[in-house]
């Protein structure tokens, strides 16, 4: 993903699912920018989005097994 506007331009990163059994390993790798926020601040709203795409993916990929 990339965002080409609004409060997180410049932030790009990519996120992995590998199934592990009953688990699933999550790998991220980017860079993550929010305009006006702190290092700290960003990271709690990174995880947090991907926190929203994890579960959102998770209930679209349970339609499909």
């Amino acid at each position: 993903m990339e965002f080409l506007s609004g409060p997180m331009t410049g932030t790009k990163h990519t996120h992995t699912y590998t199934p592990m059994g009953e688990k699933t390993k999550v790998e991220v790798a980017g860079e993550f920018k929010v305009q006006g926020l702190d290092e700290q601040a960003t990271r709690k709203a990174a995880l947090a989005q991907l926190e929203q795409l994890f579960n959102e993916d998770n209930a679209a990929l349970k339609q499909y097994k």
